[in-house]
């Protein structure tokens, strides 16, 4: 049940940004079990790239401008069951 649902919802797209050999990483306001740091991600609007959606949620969480380099992956998450993809981006 939990699959067919989360199908029905939009993809997470997140930003690997790597800058001077750091990798950027957010706190969750509020924490997801034992999760309080992430990478910037948030939802893929519709039309959008996961690309896009991973530089836009990195502007809107941190206010960095950043550049997508390379799609990284994609997988499905075990818990949401929703698609998560990850893109390699530098500042």
């Amino acid at each position: 049940m939990r699959q067919q649902n989360a199908e029905k919802r939009p993809g997470i797209a997140a930003a690997i940004v790597v800058h001077e050999g750091r990798v950027l990483t957010v706190r969750r306001r509020v924490s997801e079990g034992q999760l309080s740091w992430q990478f910037p991600a948030g939802e893929v609007e519709p039309g959008e790239s996961c690309e896009g959606a991973a530089v836009r949620d990195t502007k809107e969480e941190t206010g960095l401008t950043v550049s997508a380099v390379k799609m990284l992956g994609k997988r499905i998450h075990p818990k949401t069951g929703r698609l998560m993809s990850h893109t390699a981006a530098l500042l």
